[in-house]
């Protein structure tokens, strides 16, 4: 079809320059495999959402494993609004975390969602919550997951804290805007 052959085309292109474009879709796992295989590059990959996969029923860990590590680029690892991550009771993030550790699966967690029903515009409170409870789950040692992003990031970053500082570096400049670190480690 028209839309492969363009993602085709522009995965070529990010290929070419070392880059990824991750595409997100309401496709089971076994769908997207599919896609990619149609696609057929190597710089198109999923930028895999858990709140697909749990708003149409779908086991989130048998679909990750489905996928495999190499055809992930990045999780957008939030539910929609309703409760934080911690309170999400058909989110197991420790099942979660064990079936990406299993798969060997390294990268990029994202946060955007996940608020609390009575408080949905206190978004410090709410982004907080989750930021700390993410890091509680994925992040045994901060300062071995900063280095593994010096040596493995194919796009360049800056630290907006020192390594010396007593809090832990959680922020980075990435693509000409600042986004939190939450990276999986095996």
């Amino acid at each position: 079809t028209a839309l492969i052959k363009r993602l085709k085309e522009v995965g070529d292109m990010a290929a070419s320059e070392r880059v990824v474009i991750g595409i997100e879709t309401q496709l089971d796992a076994r769908e997207e495999v599919k896609l990619l295989k149609e696609i057929n590059s190597p710089g198109i990959k999923i930028y895999f959402k858990f709140q697909n996969a749990l708003e149409n029923g779908r086991d989130l860990c048998k679909e990750l494993k489905i996928l495999g590590k190499n055809r992930i680029c990045q999780i957008h690892c939030t539910d929609t609004d309703g409760v934080t991550l911690p309170f999400n009771e058909r989110l197991d993030m420790n099942k979660v975390k064990k079936t990406l550790d299993k798969m060997g699966w390294r990268g990029w967690l994202v946060v955007e969602r996940s608020r609390d029903k009575d408080d949905v515009r206190n978004v410090k409170k709410n982004y907080g919550t989750n930021i700390e409870y993410l890091k509680k789950v994925f992040q045994e040692n901060i300062l071995d997951v900063l280095i593994d992003c010096f040596f493995e990031c194919s796009q360049p970053f800056v630290l907006l804290q020192s390594i010396a500082s007593s809090d832990p570096i959680d922020r980075i400049f990435f693509s000409d805007r600042p986004i939190d670190v939450f990276r999986s480690t095996a």
